[in-house]
């Protein structure tokens, strides 16, 4: 899963991302795709790729699409798709920081 050169799968999270951000997939197949690609990802991240990764990872876990259902610590939609938005623009202003 990951290139031999970079050592990372940063591209595929961003793609997937991105499609969920845009509309191109819904709520329920952005959380089966990152849950599963995250969870059997084999990749070396650095921290901070790591972090954004992983706080995604758990706003997912927390996501519940069931407004009658959601608890305290659940989120909604809307947190979702912010929670999404802030790990796309981390991750890209870490790989701009790379760059440099």
């Amino acid at each position: 899963m990951c290139p031999v050169t970079s050592g990372s799968n940063i591209d595929v999270y961003v793609s997937l991302i991105e499609q969920f951000i845009s509309g191109v997939i819904k709520f329920c197949e952005f959380e089966s795709r990152y849950l599963r690609l995250f969870k059997e990802d084999t990749c070396s991240f650095a921290d901070a790729e790591y972090d954004i990764l992983n706080r995604l990872f758990t706003d997912l876990d927390a996501y519940c699409p069931h407004p009658g259902l959601r608890g305290e610590d659940d989120i909604s939609d809307g947190q979702l798709v912010a929670s999404a938005r802030s790990a796309l623009r981390q991750l890209r202003a870490h790989a701009r920081d790379q760059k440099t």
